[in-house]
């Protein structure tokens, strides 16, 4: 018979192993104990019976039951039951990604990174490319899909290099430089105008370290007021509104005509490098 605190060791040891599978931040681990603390308190009351029942590792439920409960507090309890369905539960999970609430999506992408299995790998690549979908869950379905199969996930580079979203397309940016493919390249150019400044940065960061190239006079620094257009040493307090310099522009605007221009030196450059293009050895150590 399994008492309580064995299902208790059973939570401890699934909620580990979700939270260290999705990379989880120490902000992650708080939600995550938050939720485990929540089912305890259901498995110490008598009256939760539904709560005993899911956590029960002598009884089976459907993987669609398991997904119901994805949006509850035995979310974790759920989450390692389809983790040890494994690819049983794979079309299932894939048919959840369909469900309304973001968070069961979320979860959902959190178990079959678990899982691994390849069959999920076009349905996380569709979630990656919804217009809807939150960025969040595109950006930990494109992970997912990067763990499976990183061929698959070179192809999502460039919808989400066009995405609406900042976080969306600054991820792809630094994501590109891991890939070491010429197609990265003239996807990493057109980011250099990026509305966002950070992504740009971005950009031109992975670009400097998949070609080596350090262009003549693009100063990134150089686009960043600090300032943000202040009057320098001019009292403020309280009751004084900070007065903002003449013509001030927000550093995205002003720079953009700047970094347009190194957009198309960098352009120019690889309409003629590109056919003998060849990546600069790797470290080996650098990958270990």
């Amino acid at each position: 018979m399994i008492t309580k605190h064995g299902i208790a060791s059973t939570l401890i040891v699934g909620l580990t192993a979700s939270v260290l599978a999705t990379g989880a931040r120490c902000d992650d681990w708080a939600s995550a104990e938050s939720g485990y603390q929540a089912i305890l308190a259901k498995l110490s009351d008598s009256s939760s019976q539904k709560a005993k029942s899911l956590c029960d590792t002598r009884k089976k439920q459907s993987a669609t039951a398991l997904i119901d409960a994805l949006d509850s507090p035995q979310a974790y309890c759920a989450i390692g039951k389809l983790n040890f369905m494994g690819s049983a539960a794979v079309s299932d999970l894939i048919k959840g990604l369909s469900r309304r609430s973001p968070v069961v999506r979320s979860r959902i992408v959190t178990v079959l990174g678990m899982i691994k299995d390849p069959a999920a790998v076009p349905a996380l690549g569709g979630l990656v490319k919804n217009y809807d979908e939150s960025p969040s869950n595109k950006i930990l379905a494109f992970q997912t899909v990067a763990d499976i199969d990183r061929n698959a996930a070179v192809k999502l580079i460039a919808p989400m290099a066009a995405d609406r979203s900042d976080s969306v397309r600054d991820v792809a940016a630094v994501n590109a430089r891991s890939f070491r493919r010429k197609e990265m390249i003239p996807i990493l150019i057109g980011l250099l105008t990026d509305p966002q400044l950070f992504v740009a940065g971005s950009a031109a960061s992975s670009l400097g370290a998949l070609t080596g190239r350090t262009a003549k006079g693009q100063d990134w620094e150089s686009c960043v007021d600090f300032s943000g257009g202040i009057v320098p040493e001019e009292p403020v307090t309280p009751s004084t509104p900070e007065r903002i310099l003449p013509s001030y522009q927000l550093p995205e605007v002003k720079c953009l005509e700047t970094r347009t221009a190194w957009a198309k030196n960098w352009s120019d450059w690889w309409k003629t490098a590109e056919p003998d293009f060849q990546f600069l050895p790797t470290n080996p150590r650098s990958r270990a």
